[in-house]
């Protein structure tokens, strides 16, 4: 199942869950693809454990994505 496919089916499932997408190896066109699918966020692998909980607070509304990334 590809990142945009899992989109699909978490959006069919809840279209209001703040969805996080993580790959190793996504082109620019599929990651924005996958935001205009909904997703919050689109991090490239690999990402430090703080950046990653930054990135997830930011999507949870829980704190602002103006965050440094690494």
């Amino acid at each position: 199942m590809s990142g945009t496919e899992l989109i699909r089916a978490l959006r069919a499932m809840d279209a209001e869950l703040p969805v996080v997408l993580i790959s190793g190896f996504m082109t620019v066109p599929e990651a924005v693809e996958a935001m205009r699918l909904g997703a919050r966020d689109v991090i490239e692998k690999p990402i430090s454990v703080e950046a990653l909980e930054a990135r997830i607070a930011g999507a949870l509304g829980l704190a602002p994505l103006a965050q440094p990334l690494e």
